[in-house]
C-alpha cells in the first residue's frame, strides 16, 4: 500500500490517499484507493480511457458500472468531492510512474 497526502482547500488540512490494490494486465491498469472514507476504483485502459467507480451507496442499490473519462484532467473536474479529485490525481501519479 501506497499513500500520498494533498490540501483540502476548504480547510487547509492534509488527505490521506492510499493505493489499496493495484493490478496490471496486458491492456489496462486497476487501482483501488481509499480517502477519507470515500474508496474509489480507477481503471486506465492502454488506449488512454479512464474508469472511475466511486463505492458509495448510490452505487451499491444501482449497481453502477461508474463513469468513463477521455483523460485525467476531465475526470478531476466532473467530480465535486476533495477526496476523490486528491484519489484521481494520485491513480494519474500511480500510473505515470
Amino acid at each position: 500500500m501506497r499513500a500520498s497526502e494533498a490540501i483540502k482547500p476548504e480547510t487547509n488540512t492534509k488527505m490521506t490517499t492510499i493505493l489499496t490494490s493495484k493490478e496490471t494486465s496486458e491492456h489496462s491498469t486497476y487501482l483501488e484507493f481509499l480517502c477519507e472514507n470515500t474508496s474509489v476504483h480507477v481503471s486506465v485502459m492502454s488506449c488512454g480511457i479512464i474508469r472511475v467507480i466511486v463505492q458509495n451507496t448510490a452505487h451499491r442499490v444501482l449497481k453502477g458500472s461508474g463513469r468513463v473519462f477521455r483523460s485525467f484532467s476531465e475526470a478531476v473536474a466532473a467530480y465535486k468531492s476533495e477526496a476523490v479529485r486528491s484519489i484521481i490525481n494520485a491513480a494519474q501519479a500511480e500510473v505515470a510512474s
